[in-house]
Formats: structure tokens, C-alpha cells, sequence
């Protein structure tokens, strides 16, 4: 840290730090979640610890867990409650792409969004079963970012009458 040895004065040239636009992605506003349910799955619990605090960061309340089997049961319990699902691809037992599925065939379908270390591994139809797929590591704007458009395309698609 470096301190002026005088103040500044009128005449003295100033000089001033590049603000951070609010806008920016890679911040995150506190209550871009706000009032959003999700559920966090991976098999890795330091994993799983870091993605819900991302999302608890943007104002999400978050039910994080690291078996994909129990998960499924709570969400099929108030699949209404929840506005949005964030797993992992390969787990144990249940893998993510069949989670997603799951989420999909619930009333009301919950928007899953897919963190993962293996993208490479998806096909095409596979990718259809994710509101987003983002590859790690993640960052926090990206996740909260990707959240939020899903979240708002499954209320769109919601309002929007059918064709």
C-alpha cells in the first residue's frame, strides 16, 4: 500500500480506479435470485458446497445434496416448490442426464442445469434435456446468469399460449 506524501489539491492531477459497471457479468447482484428455489446435486460435497453458495450469493434459497436418488425423491415430492434443478453429469447410480429427464416429466417440469467437467460426453439429444450446460470449473456469474434465464424461459414458456 502507498500512501501520498501531501494531499491532494485542486492543481494536483488525481487519479481515479476504473469502477465496476453493475451491469457486468461478472458480478453478481445480490437479489438476482431472490425468492427462487433450487436444488444442487453432485457427488463431490465440496462440489455441491460451492455451486449452492454461488447461488445463495444472488439471493436463491438452496437444498443441496450430493445423492442423486434422494434428490429425485424430494423433488418429486413439490416439483411446484422448486424453480430449478443444478447437477452434475456423471454420479453414481443416477447420472445427471437422467435426472434431467426425471425433472422434465414432473408437473410443472423443473429447468435443470447442467455443470460439468465432461461436455465432451453429451449428444445432441442429450443436450436437449438441459436448460443450460456450462463446463468447470464454473464461475458464480456464470452459474447465477444461467440460472436466471432459465428460471425466465420456463416462466415464458409457462405464460406463452400454445401454437
Amino acid at each position: 500500500v502507498a500512501w501520498p506524501m501531501q494531499l491532494e489539491t485542486e492543481d494536483s492531477p488525481s487519479i481515479s480506479l476504473p469502477r465496476q459497471d453493475p451491469d457486468s457479468p461478472s458480478r453478481i447482484d445480490p437479489s438476482l435470485l431472490k425468492g427462487l428455489q433450487a436444488l444442487v446435486v453432485d457427488d463431490l460435497p465440496d462440489v455441491a458446497l460451492v455451486l449452492a453458495s454461488m447461488l445463495e450469493t444472488a439471493g436463491a434459497e438452496v437444498f443441496c445434496e450430493t445423492d442423486p436418488d434422494f434428490l429425485k425423491e424430494v423433488l418429486a415430492e413439490a416439483p411446484g416448490y422448486w424453480s430449478v434443478l443444478v447437477t452434475d453429469l456423471h454420479m453414481p447410480r443416477t447420472d445427471g442426464a437422467a435426472l434431467a429427464r426425471f425433472a422434465a416429466s414432473l408437473t410443472p417440469p423443473v429447468p435443470v442445469v447442467l455443470v460439468t467437467a465432461r461436455p465432451d460426453t453429451l449428444d445432441d439429444r442429450s443436450l436437449k434435456d438441459f436448460a443450460a450446460v456450462l463446463s468447470k470449473p464454473v464461475s458464480g456469474p456464470q452459474l447465477v446468469h444461467a440460472v436466471r434465464r432459465a428460471v425466465d424461459a420456463k416462466t415464458l414458456q409457462s405464460i406463452s399460449p400454445e401454437s
